[in-house]
């Protein structure tokens, strides 16, 4: 369990910093949104934050999961369920909220 949560977080970091590098936007070299420092661009957090919340949901999911499985783990599994699955509704608002009304 400890080796699939390390290559999650692994390959969400990958991810997230392949996009940061490459300046791959959805819409080319332009760039729309709330500016909030020169050369940062509001938008530039929709792809990070939906990767990293799908990525949190699937954790949420597969300790949900285990806790079916192995229910004598429930008691030490079961807080940190609910703070991950209380940050990746966070995170999925968050997201949202940039879409929306940002992009």
């Amino acid at each position: 369990m400890k080796n699939k949560l390390y290559l999650i977080i692994f390959i969400n970091f990958t991810l997230v910093n392949n996009i940061f590098a490459n300046g791959n936007h959805e819409h080319g070299n332009h760039n729309h949104g709330v500016v909030i420092d020169q050369g940062f661009v509001i938008t530039d957090l929709i792809a990070p934050l939906g990767i990293t919340t799908l990525t949190l949901l699937l954790l949420t999911f597969s300790m949900g999961f285990y806790i079916s499985k192995v229910p004598k783990k429930r008691k030490l599994i079961l807080p940190w369920h609910k703070r991950v699955a209380s940050l990746t509704v966070i995170l999925a608002l968050s997201h949202a909220i940039i879409v929306i009304f940002f992009h």
